[in-house]
């Protein structure tokens, strides 16, 4: 039917232990009065603290006695690489497989006392299955709110692609304009020819393709292979037979109409 019970100190209680109709409560008693939770590694040793509730401010502590934020986690210990603080699991029940879309996520909510009494979502992350059946790769999906709708604005898939504005992309980047957002990508950078705004080079990293500098200065294909050459209506170079629509090389501007013979080449020395 309920009770209580109290841990006394010098006549006055520091603990209670409470249940009225079914609603449980621990109290501690006191000035500036905090909840300390800890535990032995060995029957008869010392307990150590675990988990700290500030009495004053509500910061949780796990792992620390003195939380800064409504939930701090601390670990120490001699540590080479990331550690994993917090795992938030979905696990699912029910069917024999994976459903693809399913995963735990974390939302960022607030409200205001004159506009409505309940929390409204701004802005979610979610680490969720992209595959279904018995696959288990998964991705980053990041939400925002929108006319009061929140949905995936961004998308980092098991191959770290990211897409924006599209959920699935096979770049490593890919930018998608819709009606709330119709301009692309917007970069800029220092001034001086050591800046890039845009860099494009090969996956070994030895040879330029494409730069934007931030001198104003754009480099097509400086390096390479086929430095200094530019294709257009064509895959690839083949100076012998002049296989392209237009070619600039460091030898010869080539010109060529359909698949016919080239029609015009000018060629130039410079000293």
């Amino acid at each position: 039917q309920g009770g209580t019970l109290r841990v006394t100190h010098n006549s006055s209680y520091n603990l209670e232990l409470s249940d009225t109709g079914g609603n449980g409560s621990i109290n501690a008693n006191g000035d500036s009065a905090s909840l300390k939770f800890g535990a032995t590694v060995a029957l008869g040793s010392t307990a150590r603290e675990l988990m700290h509730l500030d009495g004053i401010t509500g910061n949780v502590g796990i792992g620390t006695s003195t939380p800064a934020y409504k939930t701090s986690i601390k670990q120490e210990g001699d540590f080479n690489g990331s550690q994993v603080l917090l795992d938030l699991s979905l696990r699912d029940t029910v069917g024999g497989s994976y459903n693809a879309g399913t995963g735990a996520g974390i939302s960022f909510s607030s409200s205001h006392w004159s506009q409505s009494t309940t929390e409204k979502i701004m802005g979610s992350i979610y680490g969720a299955n992209s595959d279904g059946g018995s696959g288990a790769n998964g991705y980053l999906s990041f939400r925002t709110r929108a006319s009061d709708t929140v949905t995936e604005k961004m998308r980092i898939d098991q191959n770290g692609s990211i897409g924006m504005g599209a959920n699935s992309s096979s770049y490593r980047l890919r930018v998608k304009a819709d009606a709330t957002v119709q301009n692309g990508i917007y970069l800029s950078a220092g001034t001086g020819n050591s800046n890039h705004s845009l860099y494009v080079e090969d996956t070994d990293g030895t040879a330029e393709f494409f730069a934007v500098r931030g001198d104003g200065q754009i480099r097509l294909n400086a390096s390479g292979v086929s430095a200094g050459g530019v294709l257009i209506g064509s895959s690839a170079f083949t100076s012998s037979t002049r296989v392209k629509l237009f070619e600039i090389n460091p030898s010869c501007i080539a010109l060529k109409s359909g698949t016919s013979a080239t029609t015009l080449q000018y060629h130039q020395e410079f000293h």
